[in-house]
């Protein structure tokens, strides 16, 4: 597992060669992992900065719908800097990725030009960041604390949207679990294994 980190983390830039599955899914599991880490340490400081501000109106004897209104303020003041940073984590994460999905559509006898696909369906995803930052900043700006904000209020429109940001992830998933290719193929010998 960790020879196929270290091999995929010095090839970042290599659009060459083949990678067997073994190779591709122990550095998508290690990419998750990390994203799932930087997830967590972009939405700590917000979630912290909420419960801290609803402990203090809590503390003020505040009534419980101060108490939410708080929260929901501070949740909102924080949003911006949370989206854009998960943005970030995004786009790090496909350039990450970037350079084993072509390798791996190479074992698998196609054309590493596919990984534009994905990275395009991305692309649409993550420009939608400001329009989905103001549905949210105004959905819990109309929030009173005596009634929990709207969900739906705050995703409408984002059916296709978030059907759009699961189609990389479907596309990494068959992409990661179709057969190598026996032999050499036009892309090279046999694929670097893990």
């Amino acid at each position: 597992m960790f020879g196929a980190i270290k091999y995929n983390l010095s090839n970042l830039m290599n659009f060459s060669g083949r990678d067997a599955r073994s190779t591709f899914w122990y550095y998508v599991l290690f990419i998750v992992i990390l994203r799932f880490a930087g997830g967590i340490a972009i939405s700590l400081p917000m979630t912290v900065k909420a419960t801290a501000g609803a402990m203090e109106a809590a503390q003020a004897h505040a009534d419980a719908a101060t108490i939410n209104a708080r929260m929901m303020t501070l949740v909102a003041e924080t949003m911006p800097m949370v989206v854009w940073l998960g943005v970030a984590l995004a786009l790090i994460t496909a350039l990450l990725l970037a350079a084993s999905i072509v390798r791996r559509l190479h074992d698998i006898g196609m054309s590493g030009w596919l990984v534009l696909v994905p990275a395009g369906l991305q692309a649409i995803v993550l420009a939608q960041a400001p329009a989905a930052i103001e549905r949210v900043k105004e959905a819990l700006a109309r929030y009173e604390g005596t009634t929990a904000p709207d969900p739906t209020a705050m995703m409408q429109g984002q059916g296709m949207m978030v059907l759009l940001g699961w189609l990389p992830v479907l596309f990494i998933i068959v992409v990661g679990v179709i057969k190598s290719n026996e032999g050499p193929n036009r892309f090279g010998e046999a694929p670097v294994r893990f």
